[in-house]
C-alpha cells in the first residue's frame, strides 16, 4: 500500500497533467496503483474495509505467545481449541502487522567514509555482446562507496 507521501506525489504530477504511465515510471510504482489513487483523489492511506479475523482474539494471542515462548504453532492450535476460526498464516500477518514478537529494528549506527575509501566486491552475471550472439558472463569487479563506477 502506498504511503501519504507517494500518494501526494502521484497526485501534484496528475494535477501538472502527466500521463499515468509517466508517473508510474517516475515514482517506480505499477499503474494499476497510480490510476487508483488518482480516481480516490485522495492523498490519505485508505483503511482496511474489514476488520482483521485475528482482532477479536489479541489479548488472547499476547498471552499465549508469552505462556508458550514465542511458539506460534502451539498459540494457533491453543486458539482453535478456544473455538478460533481463522488460518495459521492469519495468525502470523496479524502477530506481524501488531508487533507481536517482533523487537523494533535498531539504527545500526552511522558510517562516515572518505572517498574511495569503502568499496563492495561484485560478481554479478552480465549480457555481452560476442561474435553477434548475446552471451551471459560473469565479471569481478569494485563498486565505490561514493560512485557507481
Amino acid at each position: 500500500m502506498l504511503d501519504e507521501e507517494m500518494r501526494t506525489t502521484i497526485l501534484l504530477l496528475k494535477a501538472k497533467d502527466q500521463s499515468i504511465r509517466a508517473i508510474a515510471r517516475a515514482c517506480k510504482v505499477s499503474r494499476h496503483s497510480v490510476r487508483a489513487v488518482v480516481l480516490s483523489g485522495s492523498k490519505e492511506v485508505p483503511v482496511p474495509p474489514r476488520q482483521e479475523k485475528a482482532q477479536a482474539w489479541e489479548g488472547a494471542v499476547r498471552d499465549l505467545y508469552r505462556l508458550y515462548k514465542g511458539n506460534l504453532q502451539l498459540v494457533y492450535e491453543e486458539l482453535l481449541a478456544r473455538g478460533a476460526a481463522f488460518s495459521y498464516s492469519a495468525l502470523t500477518r496479524f502477530c506481524r502487522r501488531h508487533e507481536i514478537g517482533t523487537q523494533p529494528k535498531l539504527p545500526a549506527g552511522q558510517y562516515s567514509f572518505a572517498i574511495a575509501e569503502e568499496m563492495q566486491h561484485d560478481t554479478s552475471p552480465h549480457k555481452v555482446l560476442i561474435g553477434g550472439k548475446v552471451c551471459l558472463a560473469q565479471s569481478a569487479s569494485l563498486v565505490l562507496c561514493h560512485s557507481r563506477m
